[in-house]
């Protein structure tokens, strides 16, 4: 039996933004204002002479991107040691930005972080097919949420580009890394993320398709042909007790993107259903190419109304990084212990949604519509009880540093202090990233003893990330 599709039933067997629940009837129409204004683009164009100049522009940037990295500042190439040593250290600098917009999260998450910078390409996971999407698929709520959370996630991954253009760590680290060529560097980088934004919207999402005879592309705008710019893995590891995050980027810019979006997608994990069947079906429903390209276009303006909407509820700046907080527990099946079923999630998404116009070159909150809003109603619950939680994780925190300080530990491994003074007082001193980073590094090399040691030191997070883990332990066996 040919199992070659044609691109007309292609078209069918996959669910469009369009179909989905949850986005409210102006939804795409607001979005693709946006981008006009915004970006300064034609949203759907077909005219070469609109989509040429960009794919041209996009793939000269890349190789100026390139040369960059590849070179010192006289422009010669840099040798083997150098280059690693420069890869070393863009990496590591990936890993102390999420760390810095994303720690008061990440001291809650059992993540460990595998960060890859492949200047010369990552082979594409899309090549040699997609998963199949059923025919004739019933858009149930499920697939619904799963969808909106897809583009959420995608969404934040994309405004990484703001990060790289305020973030004084980014610009300072550069300027170690590129000496003169930083800011040569950092603008191409800005560049960059502004035309493949570009790109996403002007090129119609059916043109980029297999099969389709428009241009191509790659998620992101790149341009296709077996190697794609950046992917992110996320899955469990047993023997690290954690979410693994393996992320790949061919540079800065598509790598910190990629991090970012495998946060989220750790986040996005309770959601899974405990129904294995269940879940492979709605993974199928909303994880082919075409989804990539809706997200990618339509994650950056849920995003935008998504954090404009959480930023207005009360108490939301009593904590850091609440926006990713509201959004994990949100995303949260009711099965698995979440406060919302998913009929009551596209409730929530489309009362937030509904509260937004677009004027100028905004998203507008409508403050009426905001305060007699469903949304504003449940997701002020969940702030509520991200709170408590909180309070809770800090009484713990303060009683088990009160039994430190009086002698008590919470562990049966007791590090003898008279014989190794030297060693306890210089791990005192390390800040929390160093010990995680020493832990990890322990874990690579399966020193279990060293991990036990550093973890009493671990005086800011330890019993958060301990209770954190029972539960995602729960969830991983379901």
């Amino acid at each position: 039996m040919n199992k070659l599709k044609n691109f007309l039933e292609y078209l069918k067997e996959e669910v469009d933004v369009e179909d989905i629940d949850g986005l409210d009837d102006d939804f795409i129409k607001k979005s693709k204002e946006w981008a006009e204004k915004n970006l300064d683009t034609k949203v759907d164009s077909r005219n070469p002479g609109d989509i040429m100049p960009l794919i041209k522009e996009i793939m000269d940037l890349m190789s100026k991107s390139k040369t960059l990295l590849l070179t010192d500042k006289e422009g010669d190439s840099l040798n083997k040691e150098e280059l690693d040593k420069r890869i070393s250290k863009l990496e590591k600098l990936v890993f102390d930005v999420v760390t810095e917009e994303y720690g008061s999260l990440l001291e809650q998450l059992p993540v460990y972080f595998k960060i890859k910078l492949l200047p010369d390409g990552i082979e594409d996971p899309n090549e040699g097919g997609e998963p199949e999407a059923e025919k004739d698929i019933e858009v149930t709520y499920s697939i619904s949420k799963a969808k909106i959370l897809n583009m959420i996630t995608q969404g934040e991954g994309k405004s990484t580009k703001s990060i790289i253009s305020y973030s004084d760590l980014i610009d300072k680290e550069f300027s170690n890394i590129f000496g003169e060529k930083s800011s040569d560097a950092l603008k191409t980088l800005s560049e960059l993320g502004n035309v493949a934004s570009k790109l996403d919207w002007t090129i119609p999402i059916q043109d980029k398709l297999p099969n389709s005879g428009g241009p191509g592309g790659e998620p992101g705008g790149g341009p296709s042909g077996g190697v794609a710019a950046g992917s992110v893995n996320v899955y469990w590891d047993d023997q690290r007790e954690s979410f693994v995050i393996e992320s790949k980027g061919v540079d800065f810019g598509i790598l910190l993107h990629e991090t970012v979006k495998g946060i989220y997608r750790v986040l996005s994990t309770s959601s899974i259903k405990p129904d294995k069947e269940t879940a492979e079906k709605i993974k199928a429903a909303t994880s082919t190419l075409k989804d990539e390209f809706e997200d990618f276009r339509y994650g950056q303006t849920a995003q935008l109304m998504f954090n404009q909407f959480v930023n207005s509820l009360d108490d939301v700046d009593k904590y850091e990084n609440m926006r990713s907080k509201v959004f994990g527990y949100l995303a949260t099946d009711s099965e698995r212990g979440g406060l919302f079923t998913d009929e009551e999630f596209i409730n929530i998404t489309k009362s937030l949604f509904s509260c937004f116009s677009f004027e100028g070159e905004d998203f507008v909150l409508d403050k009426e519509k905001f305060e007699k809003s469903l949304a504003k109603k449940e997701l002020n619950k969940v702030v509520e009880k991200i709170i408590e939680v909180e309070e809770k994780y800090k009484e713990e925190l303060r009683e088990w540093e009160l039994g430190n300080s009086m002698g008590g530990s919470d562990t049966t491994d007791v590090v003898n202090i008279e014989e190794e003074p030297e060693v306890e007082e210089e791990l005192s001193k390390l800040s929390q990233r160093e010990l995680n980073d020493l832990i990890n590094k322990a874990l690579d090399e399966r020193d279990f003893d060293r991990v036990k040691e550093l973890s009493d030191h671990l005086k800011e997070g330890k019993q958060i990330y301990l209770n954190e883990l029972k539960n995602l332990k729960k969830i991983h066996k379901l």
